[in-house]
């Protein structure tokens, strides 16, 4: 497969966005949204499910498939104070 053709499969629209990996995956997905120190980056999924008998913690970066939520979900891009809180946390 050239460079090219590789570009364009990883941007059809039909493909499986965060969210419906998290669904195949949990039932008893519980989305968490925010923080208490800026706001909800709408790029990131994250929060609490089972994954069989294991807790786990989901997270990932939606990019929903139609053009106008996408917009506002700031054309799927981490927003700078996501990155930091995330790089923050890992550190911690």
């Amino acid at each position: 497969m050239k460079a090219w053709e590789r570009v364009l499969k990883a941007r059809r629209s039909d493909r499986p966005t965060a969210q419906r990996y998290i669904e195949a995956f949990s039932e008893d997905f519980i989305e968490l949204h925010g923080d208490r120190y800026y706001h909800d980056d709408a790029a990131i999924i994250g929060g609490i499910g089972m994954l069989g008998e294991i807790p786990v913690t989901f997270i990932g970066q939606e990019k929903d498939l139609k053009p106008r939520k996408r917009l506002s979900e700031t054309l799927a891009c981490l927003i700078p104070m996501a990155i930091v809180k995330l790089t923050f946390n890992e550190a911690s």
